[in-house]
């Protein structure tokens, strides 16, 4: 069976997370390998001599320190390696700011450890568990991980055309980037494609976009009462 690894050099910081929330990973063992501890003492070892191998690992998830002073070198090769082999890659610590990027051959999510060790894991794995498939931003929005997005985007993009008031056309790409707005793909709803020429947009389309998602989540609220 395919498996997550999890790499945490701390096993005393893991299992304090663990236990504020009365999760154990040991009910997952079937899905996920924890590494820590002794296994992790391998695991620093293969990654020190680049002779590591991860095939049979659907995901990856890492503490972003894991690695002391190689911690750069190998956390280099570790994203090179899961984007040639299209693994996805969770990194997280204390100091990381929440973070979700897609592109050819690599899905990269950092989390907070506050974040990454909330109850969002106990949904993420379940959810593994039940269907066998990787939905990384459960760790992130939780158990209602589509609306939360679409309830995160709008608010930003009503944001950016507030202060963007003025602006006729607006470069698209700082609005992409601005507002994480491609995250709505994983959503799959149905909302207003805004026209795009040689990568500018009028502001008249973007509130024609706001407007769109707010009807979609009038909706869902409504059939969900």
């Amino acid at each position: 069976m395919k498996k997550i690894l999890l790499i945490e050099d701390r096993l005393t910081r893991q299992n304090t997370y663990l236990n504020a929330i009365n999760l154990s990973l040991d009910k997952y063992a079937d899905i996920l390998d924890n590494a820590t501890a002794t296994k992790y003492e391998v695991l620093y070892e293969a990654f020190k001599k680049n002779s590591f191998n991860l095939n049979g690992y659907v995901l990856v998830m890492v503490h972003k320190g894991a690695f002391n002073g190689e911690n750069s070198e190998i956390s280099h090769q570790l994203i090179e390696y899961c984007k040639e082999n299209r693994i996805p890659l969770v990194r997280f610590s204390g100091g990381a700011s929440n973070y979700y990027h897609k592109e050819e051959g690599l899905e990269l999510m950092e989390l907070n450890s506050n974040d990454f060790y909330s109850q969002n894991i106990r949904l993420f794995l379940d959810n593994f568990q039940a269907t066998k498939e990787i939905e990384l931003l459960i760790l992130s929005y939780g158990k209602d991980w589509k609306l939360n997005i679409v309830l995160n985007r709008v608010e930003k993009i009503n944001r950016f055309i507030a202060e963007n008031e003025n602006n006729e056309d607006i470069v698209y790409e700082s609005f992409i980037n601005t507002t994480s707005f491609n995250l709505l793909e994983k959503t799959n709803i149905d909302f207003y494609q805004p026209e795009v020429e040689e990568g500018w947009v009028y502001l008249k389309e973007l509130k024609k976009v706001a407007q769109s998602i707010e009807n979609y989540i009038e909706e869902v609220i409504v059939y969900e009462k």
